[in-house]
């Protein structure tokens, strides 16, 4: 009790002797910057073997005294709190594989059309499917070499992308069979076409375009069409006029 009156980051601390029953002893409560959780965290361990401790986020604190290490404060969350809330998002649970199949069928709708849709679609797929909280917790179990963490992220991810998965290849087989779409909706996708061979449509000479002429400015086109057109005429009718003058007179031809 004596370090944690004495710690700098500790802002309040309260001491209830045997109000609690489950587990029987003292309640602590201690509030606490963001700074000094962790220490306080240290302290306890190191205090007794047997302890439950419960975190909760402060909305604010005002005390005057200590107004400077509250404006200094950090905004930082506890490993223990990461964990819990990826604990609760990234299970498998029938809500997890509910998501993550809807995700499958909004991005399989998403690349049958192209524009604002399909990017609307895929968008919405990534935000709906809860994929990305089993891997967030597989990287968590590394960094706290919590091994047990980074089997039930490996699980979850797989079982989520499994489903995932299936889903989106039967999306297709499904609208397919009910007429709403076709398998040209798909293969003549442009979107779907640069993801299996990217880089190749930004390429001219890949594209299409390596036999077209280099066109120039609309303003240069039409004056050089008009003079080359001009020009054109201008021999051929020089050329008409030195030929009936060589077949007459063979005078010297008028412009």
């Amino acid at each position: 009790m004596t370090h944690l009156e004495r710690h700098e980051q500790v802002i309040g601390l309260s001491v209830s002797s045997g109000a609690s029953i489950k587990p029987p002893g003292d309640v602590i409560t201690v509030h606490v910057l963001n700074r000094g959780a962790d220490d306080v965290l240290t302290l306890v361990a190191q205090a007794t073997p047997d302890y439950s401790i419960v975190t909760a986020e402060t909305a604010s604190i005002i005390d005057l005294k200590l107004d400077a290490w509250i404006e200094n404060d950090i905004d930082e969350a506890l490993w223990e709190e990461l964990e819990t809330g990826l604990r609760h998002q990234g299970r498998i649970t029938p809500n997890f594989l509910a998501l993550m199949a809807l995700g499958g069928v909004l991005a399989c709708l998403g690349l049958t059309t192209e524009g604002a849709p399909q990017a609307t679609a895929l968008i919405a797929a990534s935000i709906i499917a809860p994929g990305f909280e089993p891997i967030a917790k597989v990287a968590l179990g590394l960094s706290l070499r919590r091994w047990n963490v980074v089997k039930r992220g490996l699980i979850s991810t797989l079982g989520g992308y499994s489903v995932f998965i299936v889903t989106a290849g039967l999306t297709p087989l499904l609208l397919r069979l009910f007429g709403a779409v076709t398998l040209n909706d798909f293969t003549e996708n442009s979107e779907l076409a640069r993801l299996a061979r990217p880089g190749v449509g930004d390429h001219p000479s890949r594209s299409g375009l390596r036999d077209e002429p280099r066109r120039r400015p609309t303003g240069s086109r039409l004056a050089g069409s008009r003079t080359g057109l001009a020009g054109h005429r201008l021999d051929h009718l020089l050329g008409d006029a030195g030929v009936r003058c060589q077949a007459g007179d063979r005078r010297a031809p008028l412009v």
